[in-house]
């Protein structure tokens, strides 16, 4: 996790939800709670992504 949190600080947005996307996937049963806390992270970071790269976006004049 702590790789996962490094990146997402980073603005390593995608590199971040693919690890917290492993993470929920290495959880396995009886942690739901691990895992959808990973997988909300994971959400986040691809949300961030997206909303970072139209902030780069040229825009016609």
């Amino acid at each position: 996790e702590l790789t996962a949190e490094v990146m997402d600080r980073r603005s390593k947005f995608i590199e971040a939800a693919q690890r917290y996307y492993t993470l929920s996937l290495k959880a396995g049963e009886g942690h739901s709670d691990w895992t959808s806390r990973c997988l909300q992270r994971a959400i986040n970071c691809v949300v961030l992504s997206a909303a970072s790269k139209s902030r780069y976006v040229k825009m016609p004049p």
